[in-house]
């Protein structure tokens, strides 16, 4: 089996997940959807987790890397002007606890596998997720970016790029893995 990266940009609503080989081979990336949008937030993550550990025994990874709150999360992007960000940080917590637990099994069975968090903000290095105006010019977005490295993307089965920042977490992680490693030489 070869060896590959599990990747999350966690949410309450969806959550994106990426699996990577550890050349940057895309396998399979989609959504993690909660069974009803309009269900309580602790009912939606229920189901996103039962979901998500079905695809970590599904791919086995030996990594699973969690985009992790950097704290400085823009309001606007959350309803009641900020009202869900704590919605937010319980989402990212949850996952990031059901892909703990999960590596742990995977330890006690003999198996590696690690759990990594990289900062929005460390990651992103201020590119927008969706295409939008910077000082009038229009800018590259992360979405563009993930399209043009893989043509199986489809934006629109990605309508708030979350797949697309589970695809960009994961290379972040295995290019900066792979400068560790040279500058260890």
């Amino acid at each position: 089996m070869t060896p590959t990266v599990f990747s999350l940009d966690p949410g309450s609503k969806q959550t994106g997940w990426a699996v990577l080989t550890m050349d940057e081979r895309l396998v399979e990336a989609g959504l993690l959807l909660p069974d009803r949008v309009w269900d309580d937030a602790a009912t939606r993550l229920a189901a996103m987790k039962q979901s998500l550990i079905a695809l970590l025994d599904q791919y086995r990874p030996q990594v699973i890397v969690i985009e992790w709150t950097s704290g400085k999360v823009i309001k606007s992007r959350h309803t009641g002007g900020g009202a869900g960000l704590p919605i937010y940080g319980v989402a990212v917590g949850a996952f990031w606890q059901v892909c703990e637990y999960w590596a742990e099994a995977c330890r006690r069975e003999g198996r590696s596998c690690a759990v990594v968090r990289i900062a929005e903000n460390e990651w992103t290095q201020g590119r927008p997720k969706l295409r939008r105006r910077i000082g009038g010019t229009p800018a590259l977005s992360r979405v563009d970016l993930i399209e043009h490295r893989f043509p199986s993307y489809v934006p629109e089965k990605d309508p708030g790029g979350d797949v697309a920042d589970a695809i960009g977490v994961n290379l972040h992680y295995q290019r900066r893995q792979r400068l560790l490693h040279q500058e260890a030489r």
